[in-house]
């Protein structure tokens, strides 16, 4: 099994973007900068799963597919305070997502609906003075819908689990060594709005305009 290979945009050197190849090849950094980024100063990792429960107007017959609305998973609420004095804080967290079911009703009507599901966390994570510092509490995470049922009232039930990383973040100031300015990257490859279906004809072949002969 051969890895396929992906070119970016960026001009072949040896001091840009993209994976390093050999450590040998590395050059010396040619200065030391101070940059403005937010530094992660802790994380944590978690997995949850529960089972949800959707009262629908329409008693449910069959249910047909259940999916997480893509770009739907965000943070509906953080908090972070300080925890015994430091350097610990309590971090509060609700991530949510929304899910999308659709089902047959016993009416035999095509239903889906879209409800939010969310996961609460608390967690101890490192902050160092947090009452001195405007640290933020960032979040990612992945839901998936991994089963639904019917409920003995017709009703929907489904089953979300969710891989949720929570991160504790400030901006700061940091010393590193650096490459200088980013290069200017090759032109982009662009797509035809439509393809010309002209140009396409253009270079096929002609055809037979006879039947062929005996030989």
């Amino acid at each position: 099994m051969t890895n396929k290979v992906v070119r970016t945009h960026w001009a072949p050197g040896s001091t840009c973007p993209g994976p390093i190849l050999d450590q040998r090849n590395v050059p010396p950094p040619i200065e030391i900068v101070c940059i403005f980024v937010q530094k992660i100063y802790d994380a944590c990792s978690q997995r949850e799963c529960e089972e949800f429960v959707f009262n629908v107007e329409r008693p449910v017959s069959r249910i047909v597919s259940c999916q997480i609305v893509p770009g739907s998973v965000r943070a509906l609420q953080t908090c972070i305070t300080q925890f015994d004095g430091g350097p610990l804080a309590r971090v509060d967290a609700t991530i949510g997502a929304d899910v999308s079911v659709t089902y047959i009703a016993t009416d035999g009507t095509e239903v889906t609906i879209v409800r939010c599901v969310s996961f609460s966390k608390a967690v101890l994570l490192y902050a160092p003075e947090v009452d001195n510092f405007d640290y933020e509490v960032l979040t990612e995470a992945v839901f998936e819908c991994l089963a639904s049922r019917i409920t003995s009232d017709g009703d929907l039930a489904v089953f979300i689990g969710a891989f949720i990383i929570l991160k504790t973040g400030l901006y700061v100031q940091l010393l590193v060594p650096s490459y200088g300015f980013c290069p200017v990257p090759v032109e982009c490859e662009e797509l035809p709005d439509q393809p010309n279906v002209c140009i396409e004809f253009e270079t096929r072949p002609f055809p037979d305009f006879y039947p062929p002969q005996l030989i």
